[in-house]
């Protein structure tokens, strides 16, 4: 299975869903809360299945991203 593209991944519901929750609680429109959200989006090597994982919630300018979690069958994020 080849890997799926950006636009791939942008046209994917799972995908999108994921975006639109993380920017709703990153809280953007709060200046004293505002904060990042984020994570990882993984592929699995057969189906190709979508799958997300969101990291802990970051600081108003920094997500740690460097440590993923591991999601059996799929590749790396």
């Amino acid at each position: 299975m080849q890997a799926p593209t950006v636009a791939d991944l942008l046209k994917a519901p799972v995908v999108r869903q994921a975006i639109e929750g993380a920017w709703v609680d990153s809280e953007a429109s709060n200046p004293s809360r505002r904060h990042e959200e984020g994570g990882w989006v993984y592929a699995d090597a057969i189906t190709g299945g979508l799958t997300i994982r969101r990291a802990p919630a970051g600081g108003h300018a920094m997500l740690d991203l460097n440590t993923p979690p591991l999601v059996v069958g799929s590749s790396d994020p």
